[in-house]
């Protein structure tokens, strides 16, 4: 009878870049009805920043060709926090989109390619104690799945718990109208007004699946 020897290995994971200077894009191309799309090629090209990498290298292969395979799957790397330009073939219009590769190891293709707000925080946690007749501003920033940061308060909905307190004038911008205390949330954001929820002629891209936005906690303005 043979001996038989047992190997214990890892598996080597396909979906983060080994370079720590890249970021390993992964997704999958299907059609309508959910089947591989093979042999679909993506073109992708390094805008700019960076160009050059370290102090003696400089980087002239800037675009690549990247095509699915049999299960219609598709990975490349892209340098960390540059900027590029990804075009997608059969459209009437072929579709470029150009964006920030975020500062990780991984990214899925979707969350690079049309980024999705992830959550939305006030700019200021601890506002300033307002008096009657003053002004206050309470920005709101969201971060998207690239891992981009964006002002949203002109988009932003806002809900002031005693508007007799302070008045929402829009866009962030509050007034103090009597002594007391109010709670301001966000509780929505008017995503089609964003460019990244926007194809190149300003149509609001399709979505069948959208996570959910997480929303800031209610922040209390004190008005002596």
């Amino acid at each position: 009878m043979a001996n038989s020897i047992t190997l214990t290995v890892t598996r080597l994971g396909t979906t983060t870049a080994d370079n720590p200077a890249l970021c390993r894009v992964s997704g999958y191309l299907r059609d309508i009805h959910g089947n591989a799309l093979p042999g679909e090629a993506l073109t992708v090209r390094h805008v700019y920043n960076p160009i050059v990498v370290g102090t003696d290298t400089l980087i002239l292969n800037e675009e690549q060709e990247v095509v699915s395979d049999g299960n219609g799957l598709v990975q490349f790397d892209l340098y960390r926090e540059a900027t590029v330009r990804i075009e997608l073939p059969n459209r009437v219009l072929d579709l470029v989109r150009e964006v920030t590769v975020p500062d990780a190891s991984s990214v899925d293709l979707v969350a690079l390619v049309f980024p999705y707000i992830v959550s939305v925080a006030f700019e200021d946690t601890s506002p300033v104690l307002a008096s009657v007749g003053a002004s206050l501003s309470l920005a709101a920033v969201a971060t998207f799945s690239d891992g981009t940061e964006v002002d949203v308060s002109v988009q932003a909905t806002y809900e002031v718990s005693d508007s007799d307190v302070l008045a929402d004038l829009g866009a962030g911008a509050f007034s103090a109208l009597a002594a007391g205390s109010a709670t301001v949330s966000i509780t929505a954001v008017d995503t089609d007004e964003l460019t990244q929820y926007q194809d190149l002629d300003g149509e609001v891209l399709g979505r069948l699946d959208l996570p959910d936005i997480t929303y800031p906690d209610a922040i209390t303005v004190e008005v002596s």
